[in-house]
């Protein structure tokens, strides 16, 4: 995790600490990882679980597992797995101390990754450990970005949601 005051390396960065032939990987890498969004937008999820596959591999071999692109990589892709709640939610959980070790536990990203956990949590049918998830998420949200973020937003209407299903289960 990065300590306090210390900054995680931009894209320009990282680009500037690769060489010439790695840049023009990296560069080809981020086009699968575009071409990947687009098949996942569409709801091509095999597609697009085939190319994220080889973009975790492929950024795993040129900048090590443990980078906040290679983690997005695997975040992206465990998200392919939409469709079966029961193999994306492990996929997503195993993620989450890697996010907190190399993001800290209240980066945007880290927030976000535990946003996933928890819609993937209630698309599984646990309503209640959903509405639970969010609302922890939803209080680091508000402590963390302010009362205003949209991001905090989003996540309100997603727990009013998860509220509601674990209402009906309860009653």
């Amino acid at each position: 995790m990065a300590a306090s005051g210390d900054r995680l390396p931009d894209l320009k960065e990282t680009l500037d600490n690769l060489g010439f032939l790695d840049r023009f990987r990296f560069r080809r890498i981020q086009a699968r990882c575009s071409r990947g969004d687009t098949l996942s937008a569409r709801g091509d999820l095999a597609a697009a679980r085939q190319l994220y596959t080889r973009v975790v591999s492929e950024y795993e071999q040129l900048l090590g597992r443990e980078t906040l692109l290679s983690l997005t990589a695997r975040e992206d892709l465990a998200l392919t797995y939409a469709d079966k709640p029961a193999e994306a939610l492990p996929r997503l959980q195993e993620l989450l101390p890697a996010f907190e070790r190399v993001a800290g536990p209240d980066d945007r990203r880290t927030l976000k990754l535990r946003t996933n956990i928890a819609t993937t949590t209630g698309m599984g049918g646990d309503n209640s450990a959903a509405r639970d998830q969010f609302e922890a998420v939803a209080a680091d949200y508000e402590r963390v970005f302010g009362t205003e973020d949209e991001d905090l937003a989003a996540v309100r209407q997603m727990l009013e949601y998860a509220r509601t299903q674990a209402a009906r289960i309860d009653a």
